[in-house]
């Protein structure tokens, strides 16, 4: 039986500056993205709550397409991962 949990991602806030972080879960019930506006955020920041399954192949990537115009320079950082049940 899949178990609910809640994850998160630690963003360092001094160097993180995409306003459109795009965060790929995979999780038990398909896959859902996650937005977050990283330029506005520091500490752990919740990408949801999503059912998992051992064995099920469940994994979070941050694709570096953010759709932002690259003469903003933006930067994405990606620092550590919580997950919490």
């Amino acid at each position: 039986m899949p178990e609910e949990t809640s994850r998160t991602n630690s963003i360092d806030g001094s160097r993180a500056t995409s306003r459109q972080a795009r965060y790929r879960i995979t999780h038990a019930d398909g896959s859902t993205d996650a937005v977050i506006n990283q330029d506005s955020s520091s500490g752990w920041v919740s990408i949801g709550a999503y059912r998992l399954r051992t064995g099920a192949g469940q994994k979070v990537r941050l694709n570096d397409n953010t759709g932002e115009n690259s003469s903003y320079n933006r930067d994405l950082v990606f620092d550590a991962m919580r997950v919490t049940q």
